[in-house]
């Protein structure tokens, strides 16, 4: 997801900003800005899924930027030191509004707000592509969208699905990984495949974990993590 963030307090900007690098690696920051003429020019060019606003600007309140985008698709999310302009907000449809000072929590659980309101984006052509899986009856196709992650069980693989449904294959990790788009699947573990589409954040620590949108916790190997830090460009 694109996000650019609207902040004219550079402490603030630099702590928002730190922690979506650290947190969601699936959101970029693609742009600082400081005024709404910066903004609404941002916002133009760079076409965000999330906007972070602060609303006073420089004497100003920033909801004037939305007046430049009647039918705005983008999502945007409040962090404001004042908490007067809630009713504000929610008439201009604001998808969450922080107050500062603002929790690292808070941050999380807003921008897990803005992923569930955000359909997957289909057209991209990194989701087309599909495994055959063997049944009973007949072979399933399953399509790179529909696939979560893929969990190694000796001989076997759980390949996890989008709706809360799995398949078990009697194939090896890395014959399932060869049918998979590699610009959206990682091989964090030599147990575990995962699709950055529905990855929620990435943990640091010694080795590192990485927390999925079905709720799932993925650990990540100490041979694995350098490179899936460079795959979620945090390297």
């Amino acid at each position: 997801m694109k996000s650019i963030i609207v902040e004219d307090e550079i402490l603030s900007s630099e702590f928002l900003k730190g922690i979506i690098l650290e947190y969601s690696p699936d959101v970029e920051v693609n742009d600082i800005v400081t005024d709404i003429p910066e903004a609404i020019e941002s916002i133009n060019r760079v076409k965000p899924d999330i906007v972070f606003l602060d609303i006073e600007l420089n004497g100003k309140n920033s909801f004037e930027i939305l007046d430049h985008f009647p039918s705005f698709d983008f999502k945007i999310i409040v962090t404001s030191g004042h908490e007067q302009y809630a009713f504000q907000a929610f008439q201009h449809r604001v998808t969450d509004y922080l107050l500062k000072p603002y929790s690292i929590d808070q941050l999380i659980k807003s921008i897990d707000k803005v992923r569930r309101l955000i359909p997957l984006d289909l057209s991209n052509p990194s989701y087309y592509g599909s495994i055959a899986i063997p049944g009973l009856d007949g072979v399933e196709l399953l399509h790179n969208d529909e696939i979560v992650r893929v969990e190694a069980d000796g001989m076997y693989c759980h390949i996890i699905l989008n709706n809360e449904q799995f398949r078990m294959v009697s194939k090896p990790m890395g014959s399932i990984a060869k049918h998979l788009s590699e610009t959206i699947f990682i091989r964090v573990h030599h147990s575990h495949l995962v699709n950055i589409h529905y990855l929620v954040r990435f943990v640091n620590g010694a080795n590192g974990v990485i927390h999925m949108k079905d709720g799932s916790i993925i650990p990540v190997s100490k041979r694995k993590k350098k490179e899936v830090l460079q795959r979620l460009k945090l390297a």
